[in-house]
């Protein structure tokens, strides 16, 4: 059995961007942020914040890995025999 089906569009949307205004800016509703430079400033310092926290996280990440390299550890005989 074959089915044969006939389509017709009737209507093609387009997707219009919003222009960035402060308008724009204040209909997203973003605490203490009214207009285009203010949110900007808002991207800017959480993503300094954000970099400045990955950043300290891949420090203190890369000390890590580091100390066993430069660590000496003495463990007696005793404590080796206790383990088998």
């Amino acid at each position: 059995m074959v089915y044969k089906y006939i389509l017709e569009v009737e209507e093609v949307y387009k997707r219009i961007l919003p222009e960035f205004t402060d308008e724009f800016v204040k209909s997203l509703a973003i605490e203490n942020v009214e207009t285009t430079e203010q949110l900007k400033e808002k991207f800017r310092t959480e993503g300094k914040e954000i970099y400045d926290r990955e950043l300290a996280e891949s420090y203190r990440a890369q000390i890590i890995a580091q100390i066993p390299e430069i660590t000496e550890i003495e463990i007696s005989e005793k404590t080796i025999r206790k383990g088998c």
